[in-house]
């Protein structure tokens, strides 16, 4: 049977409140044996690989696969699980697959418990819903999950589901049933796993976690899935044909991870969060659009969306790519991966009270037809026909938020000890072969324009300060806002690209002293054209050669105290492209450039705007600000409007 593409949004609005179905008391899987249906089914409980089940009234314990062959396909008659009953799969590995192919007549209610140290892969063509529709607590705790009313492809299953793509073909593909996740219902993985969820209609009510991995909501009649070639987005591609609806109300957490939700209809009605460390990427991708075509590029077949539909943030929505609180650090020199939001549609909708955040990362909105004609650039749509039926709107009370991060060091961090040898002394004739050759040395990080000392070069010690990802990610982001039809901002909608700032406590400073010719010089600011006669080292090392014990005592008479500052980071920028732009919104950019008495620390922020008629690309405008002092640029109002609570 054909159903039009309205057929989907429609059924959305029917599964709009959760599905009840009861499970029968102390319900547990059923194996084949055979199925029935007779035709066309299984004759038995296992198609491939190894496996036994044991069994009493509440619990299920299943042995899939060996190291030999450790993946396995089973046949179900049911799969059931009923609340306060449990099921387990044992697993030769977390790479190790159990195909669960299920062949009752309705959806299959996963009241109870579901464990796995493997992957476990869950196909019912009438539906699959997690949790009792009265929200009695339950949990699913696997390294990966699979489920969907879509069939797997077979060569998904002899290869894997990266394979199909390359004949551009569909890993899954149905016209019926839906996955539902109930409110009292989680979903975890273990570290670097992943839940997928296929269906015509998705819906969470619960939670889902899935930490260092991935999280897929996919609604739609034919699933592609392919490999991400971005190091930013961590995790598997997904694109739709015959999309569907998928919606979330509850929440998704994906720390150092992608959380991607695709259909035709995207609905965000709950908390979708990814979070950023210093070494992994965060991501969220809303994308509603269908109807696949491909294209090759060196050997790797690409699905790529050629229609579009509607993506929905709703009143208390929050869509957030967070920063990783963990404590980790990094030096200057080890690339920072960053935070990025892409939220792609035919028309995209803030209503207030609804907030997507990605501190100091990159967010883009686009509002298009046919994905498939955009180039490189974001805002090549405006290039394609004008359409009136294209719009991004943000309601009075919406927020984005790229702003940059904020954290907290102690004084002592710009105190900065390094050795002076031959590389270090290279550029100071007169110090290459003074006393200063082979010595230790303390500097103030923030004296001589940030180089802490004029007599030497110790770049490399600089650089080993270790920073946090708050710190590393402390410039605002960039929002880019692009539609081939209407950009409206409404009064009261807020987009803030603001930097960031590092909080230093007050403290005492320790340097070294230098003399020459009876006049006592700091390191810091020490003239590299005079000779020295001594060394004043802040601390005094103490080695008593009968007990082996080494004592350091502060010289107290040179430590100095530093009262406490703050350091800004620079702001982002906006960009906005559009046939007919609509601007009463805000803009804030603000920028915190305090003295901390050595260096000044400035920063810039940039808007760009256009606007154009068919096949123009639009006259652009473009502001940016560089203050000498703390400023806060803005668009309209200059009173400023408090961001919602990240």
């Amino acid at each position: 049977m054909t159903r039009d593409r309205g057929y989907w949004l429609k059924l959305r609005v029917f599964m709009a409140a959760p599905l009840a179905f009861t499970a029968a008391a102390g319900e547990l899987p059923v194996p084949c044996a055979p199925c029935t249906p007779a035709v066309g089914g299984p004759v038995g409980w296992i198609t491939s690989g190894t496996a036994t089940a044991t069994s009493d009234a509440s619990r299920m314990t299943i042995t899939a696969g060996t190291q030999i062959q450790p993946n396995v396909t089973l046949n179900w008659q049911s799969f059931n699980v009923s609340p306060g009953n449990s099921v387990q799969f044992v697993q030769p590995s977390s790479a190790a697959i159990a195909l669960n192919k299920i062949y009752q007549g309705d959806p299959s209610r996963i009241y109870g418990n579901l464990s796995a140290n493997g992957q476990i892969y869950l196909i019912n063509q009438n539906g699959i819903i997690f949790g009792s529709p009265d929200g009695t607590p339950m949990q699913v705790n696997v390294h990966g999950l699979v489920a969907s009313s879509l069939a797997i492809s077979d060569d998904a299953v002899a290869n894997g589901i990266l394979s199909p793509i390359q004949s551009n073909a569909a890993a899954f593909s149905g016209t019926t049933g839906f996955v539902q996740v109930n409110s009292g219902a989680t979903l975890r993985t273990d570290d670097g796993g992943r839940i997928a969820l296929f269906a015509p209609v998705v819906e969470n009510h619960g939670a889902i976690e899935t930490p260092d991995g991935q999280a897929l909501l996919a609604a739609g009649g034919k699933i592609y899935l392919q490999s991400s070639d971005d190091p930013n987005l961590r995790g598997l591609l997904v694109e739709v044909d015959t999309g569907g609806a998928v919606t979330n109300t509850g929440s998704i957490l994906a720390t150092e991870g992608n959380i991607t939700l695709l259909g035709l209809a995207v609905n965000q009605q709950g908390r979708v969060t990814a979070t950023t460390s210093v070494t992994k990427a965060g991501s969220v991708r809303l994308l509603a659009r269908d109807s696949v075509t491909f294209a090759i590029n060196a050997g790797r077949h690409t699905a790529v969306a050629q229609h579009t539909g509607t993506v929905d943030f709703t009143d208390g929505s929050v869509t957030e790519v967070a920063l990783d609180t963990s404590g980790a650090t990094a030096v200057d020199d080890q690339p920072q991966p960053i935070s990025n939001i892409e939220i792609d549609g035919k028309t995209i909708q803030l209503e207030s009270g609804s907030a997507i955040h990605a501190t100091g990362g990159s967010l883009a909105l686009t509002a298009e037809t046919d994905p498939s004609k955009r180039s490189n650039d974001s805002a090549a749509v405006t290039v394609q026909p004008r359409n009136d039926a294209v719009s991004i709107v943000m309601e009075a009370g919406s927020t984005v938020d790229v702003s940059g991060g904020e954290t907290t060091v102690d004084m002592s961090r710009n105190q900065v000890t390094a050795q002076l040898r031959g590389n270090e002394l290279a550029d100071s004739p007169l110090q290459r072969d003074g006393i200063l050759r082979g010595k230790t040395v303390t500097v103030d990080a923030r004296a001589d324009d940030g180089k802490g000392t004029p007599l030497a070069n110790i770049s490399g010690y600089l650089a080993a300060t270790q920073r946090d990802v708050a710190e590393r990610l402390g410039n605002g982001g960039t929002v880019n806002i692009s539609s081939e039809g209407s950009v409206d901002l409404a009064p009261g909608s807020l987009i803030n690209v603001s930097g960031g700032a590092v909080q230093y406590t007050s403290g005492f400073i320790a340097t070294t002293k230098l003399v020459s010719n009876g006049k006592v010089y700091d390191i810091g600011s020490a003239p590299p054209d005079i000779v020295y006669d001594a060394i004043i080292e802040p601390q005094l090392v103490v080695q008593d050669t009968k007990w082996g014990v080494q004592q350091t005592f502060s010289s107290m008479a040179y430590n100095t105290y530093q009262p406490g500052y703050v350091e800004g980071k620079s702001a982002g920028a906006v960009q906005i492209a559009g046939r007919t732009l609509q601007l009463a919104g805000d803009i804030l950019a603000r920028l915190r450039i305090v003295d901390d008495g050595m260096a000044r620390r400035t920063g810039i922020a940039c808007a760009t705007m256009s606007s154009g008629e068919d096949g123009e690309m639009g006259r652009s405008t473009t502001r940016c600000s560089r203050p000498s002092s703390n400023r806060t640029t803005r668009s309209r109002r200059e009173t400023p409007r408090k961001s919602p609570s990240r």
